[in-house]
């Protein structure tokens, strides 16, 4: 049992040395309140919350403080590559290590959630986050398995995000459907005029392949009275064989053409 207890303490020891805050920098050139902006972002992207909405966190809330400060950080997250805190390894020896040494090692790392909750950010910055937005273009592509969050970060931008607009259009237009289907997307919050989206979704809608049908009355849902001159396509979506599609097209239509009020009441009645 010593033995035991010997070597986790040598495992804890060496691990500590090594294991290095993801964001953190040897020398922080910039400080929030005292602190270095480094241990202000660690403190909310390492946070083990698997919570992906950040903005009611009171960590995020100081990073919004922080504003443009902060960008550099979150976008040296995403980048950095897994070390030892986030191994299985590492969590191994912290789970299994007596009390009395767990409490004294540094808390394993989700380097999976840390990325999300890091691109959450960039997006909840608004136009704090304006200089992330090429590395998020950069970002935007087949290979990144979170491309979802790239989505959700260059949607929550909205015009600010203005300078991915030629990578987004190359995209609506690409060989990827993946890519196409959150390029529209993008670009209906980014700039909800460009003239490429309305023709491209009613191409979708009138199309073979469903998902592609879905998405476009996603992104003509999203639009809203933009995309007033797509009713008549929306309402022959209402009579497709594919149930998600008879229901976006719903929504489409509920968004684009609201009800009003008194209306709308006697609807409830």
């Amino acid at each position: 049992m010593k033995k035991r207890i010997w070597i986790l303490l040598g495992l804890t020891l060496g691990f500590a040395l090594l294991g290095v805050s993801l964001v953190r920098v040897k020398a922080p050139t910039k400080t929030f309140e005292g602190k270095p902006v480094g241990r202000w972002v660690a403190a909310f992207i390492e946070k083990s919350d698997r919570t992906l909405d950040v903005r009611p966190e009171a960590e995020f809330l100081k990073v919004q403080q922080i504003g443009s400060n902060a960008v550099p950080y979150l976008i040296a997250a995403i980048k950095h590559k897994p070390g030892f805190l986030s191994s299985k390894l590492y969590r191994t020896v912290y789970t299994n290590s007596p009390a009395i040494i767990a409490k004294r090692m540094p808390a394993p790392i989700d380097a999976q959630l840390m990325r999300c909750r890091a691109y959450s950010a960039l997006g909840g910055l608004h136009s704090a986050a304006r200089s992330a937005v090429p590395f998020l273009a950069e970002q935007f592509n087949t290979n990144n398995s979170l491309l979802d969050f790239v989505r959700a970060a260059l949607s929550e931008l909205g015009p600010d995000a203005s300078e991915a607009i030629p990578v987004l259009t190359n995209a609506l237009h690409g060989a990827s459907p993946e890519l196409r289907w959150n390029a529209a997307r993008i670009l209906a919050n980014v700039e909800p005029s460009n003239p490429e989206i309305i023709p491209a979704m009613l191409v979708w809608l009138k199309g073979s392949d469903v998902i592609s049908r879905r998405y476009a009355c996603i992104v003509l849902e999203e639009l809203g009275p933009a995309a007033t001159s797509t009713v008549p396509a929306l309402t022959e979506a209402l009579q497709d064989e594919d149930k998600p599609v008879r229901a976006n097209a719903a929504a489409a239509l509920k968004k684009i053409r609201p009800k009003p009020a008194a209306e709308t009441r006697r609807a409830e009645e």
